[in-house]
């Protein structure tokens, strides 16, 4: 394998259940060494099954009023590069962190990639955290890999502008 075109990708498949049978979805992941996919919807006892890949899913604690499980994140890793990637740590329901090690793949450095998915601001499951906030885990997860290698954030952030205009002024 060609160490240096390693290619990676993050998709918010949005319940991965009903696509592992589909073609279509099979063929785009093939293009794929390594993706990172949030909100898989997967119960504790659901694997992930596609040829070639090894995979490794975070499943989010289910919502007690609620009938099926969401959120979550796995990762699909093809089989050539299992012995090279590691979960390191599943920092919490909204980052879980692999690393391609070094010394499989010939870098001079380690690479972290932080898998995230941070809620949108009015879901019940943001709002049911309160005293945390997602992008503070974010800040001290990179904080904590930081000297540690290279780091490469994948997923889903639902973007958020606060108090600023969610599109470019005219700055004449």
């Amino acid at each position: 394998m060609d160490w240096s075109k390693i290619k990676i990708g993050s998709w918010n498949v949005n319940q991965l259940r009903n696509k592992l049978e589909d073609n279509d979805f099979v063929n785009i992941v093939n293009k794929f060494d390594i993706l990172a996919l949030n909100e898989t919807w997967l119960s504790p006892d659901e694997e992930i099954d596609i040829n070639d890949y090894y995979s490794y899913s975070s499943v989010r604690n289910k919502n007690r009023i609620a009938s099926t499980f969401s959120g979550g994140i796995a990762f699909l890793v093809r089989s050539s590069l299992r012995k090279a990637f590691k979960i390191v740590n599943v920092e919490s329901d909204f980052i879980v962190c692999a690393k391609l090690d070094k010394t499989f793949i010939g870098y001079s450095e380690d690479i972290y990639l932080l898998a995230t998915y941070i809620p949108p601001s009015n879901s019940s499951f943001y709002r049911a955290r309160g005293h945390s906030d997602p992008f503070d885990d974010l800040s001290q997860t990179i904080h904590k890999y930081a000297n540690l290698g290279k780091i490469l954030i994948l997923g889903d952030m639902n973007a958020r502008t606060g108090n600023l205009p969610d599109f470019i002024e005219n700055d004449e």
